[in-house]
């Protein structure tokens, strides 16, 4: 008898809900204070800040440790410990056997992870943003309540439809995921090695696998081709991949490239990060060559 009185307490209020006595609105839409605020997020620019100082931090942590390497190395063979042979042989492959830079890699591919990560979701909440932004509706009042609490086509709410967002950007990023991380991995391997091996061509690319590459002869060349001098702020032609010094190229009477005959356009010339590091580097291990032949010949002197 009482579940009999409790159904018809429910059909009775399923019926005045249908006629629309007492229904809640279908959609609440934001109003004008909310919608102003929702403009003037940015929930990206401190993550990402952090995210680049940390990277950077750590980066300059390994390429000071690889200095404290070279010095100690360069060291040893000035005192005959080791032999320049066996020293160079085994700086070959130290930016992927070192168990500190592979340590410091791991790290490094964690930071590369957040940031992808955190770039899906910025992205998720800009594209919400902007379809809540574009909603011109009215605020929710007593005039209204009617509209909304009657609407044949339900708009999503803010959290469901960013959930829907995410989730397909989350799709998206996945299938570039694999190639996106593999390319930083090989930009991180890149800028060790040269580090540690100046002027040494880098023994494997984008396309091959590292171990089935052999290293050529030959050594890297580090000066201009306009002025013949080592270079201090190299610049990459993208068109056709020869560096120059960016102020011998200021005063260079030609749009040709001196190596190859391109003509040299200013939108394709790019800093070359790696060749900044191979010069910082090469100078690095010249002066330290340097001081340790000074440092024996004071020794032999005093003998």
């Amino acid at each position: 008898m009482k579940r009999e009185r409790e159904n018809e307490l429910q059909q009775n209020s399923s019926s005045e809900s249908s006629d629309g006595l007492f229904q809640l609105p279908a959609y609440y839409p934001l109003s004008k204070k909310f919608k102003a605020e929702l403009r003037q997020l940015n929930p990206a620019k401190t993550i990402d800040s952090v995210i680049k100082e940390t990277r950077s931090a750590l980066m300059e942590t390994l390429f000071e440790y690889i200095d404290n390497q070279a010095e100690q190395g360069l060291e040893q063979v000035s005192k005959g410990n080791i032999a320049a042979e066996e020293y160079e042989k085994t700086k070959k492959l130290k930016y992927k056997e070192d168990p500190v830079l592979l340590r410091g890699k791991r790290v490094l591919e964690k930071l590369n992870q957040t940031r992808r990560r955190q770039a899906t979701y910025l992205a998720a909440f800009q594209k919400t943003r902007t379809e809540i932004l574009d909603r011109h509706e009215p605020e929710l009042s007593l005039e209204d309540l009617e509209r909304y609490a009657h609407m044949k086509v339900v708009p999503s709410q803010v959290h469901d439809l960013y959930k829907d967002v995410l989730s397909s950007n989350v799709k998206e990023s996945a299938s570039v995921s694999e190639m996106l991380v593999k390319s930083e991995a090989m930009e991180i391997d890149k800028k060790l090695f040269v580090a540690i091996n100046p002027t040494e061509p880098i023994p494997f690319n984008d396309q091959e696998d590292d171990d089935e590459i052999e290293i050529g002869g030959g050594k890297v060349n580090l000066t201009c081709p306009i002025s013949r001098l080592i270079m201090k702020n190299p610049v990459k032609n993208k068109k056709c991949g020869h560096t120059y010094d960016k102020a011998s190229l200021a005063n260079y009477n030609s749009t040709d490239c001196p190596e190859c005959g391109v003509t040299i356009q200013k939108s394709e010339l790019v800093e070359d990060t790696l060749m900044k590091i191979r010069i910082a580097c090469y100078e690095r291990d010249q002066k330290l060559q340097e001081f340790h032949k000074t440092k024996a010949d004071d020794d032999i002197d005093r003998l």
